[in-house]
């Protein structure tokens, strides 16, 4: 028996301020999530890229 993965639909907040929604399951590895982005915003991947993920109502950054 193969559990099914949990999947999250997030809202991703881009340095020029404008956001993008992306469908992720626990598979998936950041890589690939950063490989969605890139193709979502028409860009070139950058080597100084980052992903900060925040938690407001556990005060996470």
């Amino acid at each position: 028996i193969v559990a099914p993965r949990r999947t999250l639909y997030v809202k991703i907040f881009c340095g020029d301020g404008s956001t993008k929604s992306v469908m992720i399951n626990e598979g998936m590895s950041m890589a690939y999530i950063l490989r969605i982005l890139v193709e979502k915003n028409h860009v070139q991947p950058d080597p100084s890229w980052g992903i900060v993920e925040q938690i407001p109502e556990l005060y996470l950054e």
